[in-house]
């Protein structure tokens, strides 16, 4: 009876307020809401819904022909940023882009900002297919022929670009391929130097928890700096890439690795002090945190070294969280974009404990104008700061900010109330 109650005041919300909270929803829900009935397919199509589309937690499902459907069907003028993971490494036949799609995208969405594609095969298409709007452009993981960039030759091609990431060209794969080659080059390919950095993201479709074991054990050293995994959630696999042994394990053989990111994993069964206390950085992007997960940062001296932490898209994470993210004093950034449980209390309580933050992400939380006034009254070092999808704040906070913050130089506002800020540059 009480589900009926709320199903049915469900059905007489206004279109606003309807809109507002299919904001908060990911691509795969809001379609999803669009079966419902007329009213909620004509709003869940609304234009302002698709500014920001991320179909990377997707691309097991995708092939060219859906994104075919789904650029037709949704993209529109008012697209700024899209997120695409491809199928490189995959065992798949066919990319998810091609040169008719990117020239259908070109057209479509002539105002395209950011243009996000990982483990991809791009040796079929031109750079030159890509809207000439681009400010950021990602190409992470991916397979690019020689001379791909040579259209940027011509003038005023991509005058608007300020942002280009070529990180990790499945470097990881090549090494082992040549320590197959004799003894000699096994020797020298499994050089520490070698293996300062290492990347398994792109082979996340073909790793499970024994394929990781093997790794850790035969390849990581004290000379590990960096790594960067990617799990298993949403994928239909039993299973997740990482476990509380492993992590111990990698905790014993690389006690100075400095940066961890895991995307698209289960977390819920490892904790936070299993990991190594070196670390600098620390990313957990889309994944599933348990709550409370860093409760261990209240002991005295862990993580003392931490600096950078990106929590963006774990839906999970709440103001405890947050809370408890404050007790390292000396973090410099903190991304906290789409943790739509995140409310001003948390953020008046980091803004008072974390005074040294130079860089902030608060995309899509719950806050209004009494964190601006917090943040502006503490976070004196801050120089970015991304406040898109906040659509409680108002002129009057963002101006308070503006005065109170001298050091700022990037403010991200997309989707906030209609606003007026002079001599402030603006993402």
């Amino acid at each position: 009876m009480a589900t009926a109650e709320v199903t049915e005041a469900e059905f007489l919300l206004p279109d606003n307020i309807l809109t507002e909270i299919f904001s908060y929803l990911q691509i795969r829900d809001l379609l999803r809401m669009a079966r419902v009935c007329k009213r909620w397919k004509r709003l869940a199509y609304e234009r302002p819904l698709w500014k920001r589309v991320n179909l990377a937690p997707y691309s097991r499902r995708l092939d060219g022909r859906a994104m075919w459907r789904i650029v037709r069907q949704f993209f529109t003028p008012s697209l700024k940023s899209l997120t695409l993971a491809g199928h490189l490494h995959s065992g798949r036949t066919g990319e998810i882009v091609s040169t008719p799609l990117l020239l259908e995208l070109k057209s479509r969405a002539p105002s395209l900002q950011h243009f996000c594609i990982t483990t991809a095969d791009l040796t079929a298409v031109n750079l030159s297919d890509l809207p000439e709007s681009l400010a950021t452009l990602e190409t992470v993981n991916c397979e690019i022929p020689p001379r791909w960039f040579k259209s940027l030759e011509l003038d005023g091609a991509f005058r608007n670009l300020r942002a280009v990431d070529l990180s990790c060209c499945s470097r990881i794969r090549d090494l082992l391929r040549m320590a197959r080659v004799c003894k000699r080059w096994k020797r020298l390919a499994y050089e520490r130097p070698l293996w300062k950095r290492v990347n398994l993201a792109p082979y996340s479709r073909r790793l499970d928890g024994r394929a990781m074991w093997r790794i850790v054990r035969q390849f990581f050293t004290p000379s590990l700096k960096s790594l960067t995994l990617a799990g298993h959630l949403h994928s239909g696999r039993t299973g997740e890439i990482v476990s509380t042994p492993l992590l111990l394990e990698l905790k014993s053989r690389a006690p100075s690795l400095q940066h961890f990111c895991i995307t698209t994993a289960d977390l819920t069964a490892v904790n936070l002090s299993d990991l190594p206390e070196s670390l600098s950085t620390l990313e957990t992007r889309n994944c599933e945190i348990p709550p409370r997960w860093f409760k261990s940062l209240e002991l005295d001296g862990a993580f003392r070294n931490l600096r950078a932490v990106d929590l963006s898209c774990c839906s999970r994470v709440s103001d405890p969280d947050v809370i408890d993210i404050c007790h390292v004093s000396s973090l410099k950034v903190l991304k906290l974009s789409w943790c739509y449980r995140v409310t001003d209390s948390s953020v008046q309580h980091l803004s008072e404990k974390l005074t040294q933050l130079e860089r902030l992400d608060l995309e899509g939380c719950k806050i209004t104008d009494v964190s601006l006034h917090h943040i502006g009254r503490h976070l004196k070092h801050l120089t970015f700061l991304n406040v898109s999808q906040c659509r409680q704040v108002t002129q009057a906070g963002l101006d308070g900010v503006k005065t109170m913050l001298k050091h700022l130089e990037h403010l991200c506002l997309d989707s906030c109330t209609p606003i007026n800020i002079p001599n402030l540059p603006t993402l």
